[in-house]
């Protein structure tokens, strides 16, 4: 079972990919939509996932998802990162690594070449492969210094799942940052095998006191043109109408839609008939039985489908006059449309 540990590294010379300030793209919804980007309500303990794509290591471990948990009653910050290929698999002088990346004061002119004033990390080396190591540094008077462990510090893993916990205080007091993610192979010698960098363009926004926005979205259904079955309706014969349902999720194209609510009313010959409904996969149906006196008279089929709402969704805001950004709430208020759709009865 492997084990995980800090050691002391003071000789180490830090490796990591360099990488650019964080990139911002400007929508006309005034929201950054980050890949992967799930979490975070605005009350209680404020929680980021971001994901990025499996298989584009190329060598280096693989970083498919960076999760950051705070809270901000007590400080305590919380980084899952899931990583694959982290393990060793022979005693060939060689390194693994996966690094965290904070810019604390969010500002890309200070800390270190690429803006960052931390750096969180576990590797792997040749030596032990059932042995891992982690440690924090700060980028302090033009290099990287090793940060002294405190008892708010913790770090272990499951398999492929890291996880590491700090302070704000053990982070410079900070409450906000960027954060992205590399990981690294090395070889004997050190030098830089592969590399993997998430997300791969800019980093993701990450705030403890929660989202400091707010951005109210309408998620409207579309109804599309209904098919009977049969096409001829038939006195006595059972009738299913089906139509297709859509949505637009917000920076989605558009989709079947998944889950929601459906009411449908049935009448032939101006009085109410027993029915059903169902909305599955997109499709939304409405099944009855038609009477057997009903023959020449008209059957009247509406059916309202209500989208779901949600909150938590976050995505990141930004001033285009100062820069400025934070994290964003996305509410989406699930809307109603309705059809209705009428056939005479042979």
């Amino acid at each position: 079972m492997p084990t995980i540990r800090m050691r002391s590294i003071d000789n180490r010379t830090k490796r990591g990919v360099m990488k650019n300030g964080l990139v911002v793209l400007w929508a006309a919804v005034a929201v950054l939509a980050l890949s992967g980007l799930a979490g975070a309500a605005a009350n209680g303990p404020s929680t980021l996932t971001f994901s990025d794509p499996a298989g584009d290591a190329t060598g280096a471990p693989d970083v498919t998802k960076v999760s950051v948990n705070g809270d901000a009653a007590t400080g305590t910050i919380t980084f899952a990162l899931t990583a694959t290929g982290l393990a060793l698999p022979s005693s060939d002088g060689s390194q693994r690594e996966v690094d965290l990346w904070l810019n604390t004061d969010r500002n890309d002119s200070t800390g270190s070449p690429s803006g960052n004033e931390y750096n969180l990390f576990v590797w792997t080396d040749s030596t032990d492969a059932t042995q891992w190591y982690w440690d924090i540094y700060r980028y302090a008077n033009g290099t990287w210094e090793e940060v002294a462990a405190t008892p708010t510090m913790h770090v272990s893993s499951i398999g492929n799942d890291f996880t590491l916990q700090f302070n704000k205080s053990d982070l410079g007091v900070a409450s906000s940052f960027d954060v992205y993610a590399t990981s690294s192979t090395f070889d004997a010698n050190g030098n830089n095998l592969a590399h993997d960098v998430a997300p791969d363009v800019g980093a993701w926004v990450y705030d403890i006191n929660g989202p400091s926005k707010t951005l109210i979205t309408f998620l409207k259904p579309a109804i599309g043109k209904p098919v009977l079955q049969p096409a001829r309706a038939a006195a006595g014969k059972r009738l299913t109408v089906s139509m297709p349902v859509t949505v637009n999720p917000l920076g989605k194209p558009s989709a079947p839609l998944a889950s929601g609510k459906i009411v449908g009313t049935v009448t032939v010959g101006g009085k109410p008939v027993a029915h059903t409904t169902s909305l599955n996969g997109g499709v939304a149906k409405v099944s009855l039985l038609v009477p057997r006196t009903a023959k020449g008279k008209t059957a009247k089929v509406t059916v309202t489908v209500t989208a779901p709402s949600s909150e938590g969704d976050s995505g990141t805001w930004v001033d285009l006059a100062t820069g400025e950004l934070g994290v964003q709430a996305i509410v989406i208020k699930g809307a109603s449309a309705t059809k209705t759709v009428s056939t005479t009865i042979h």
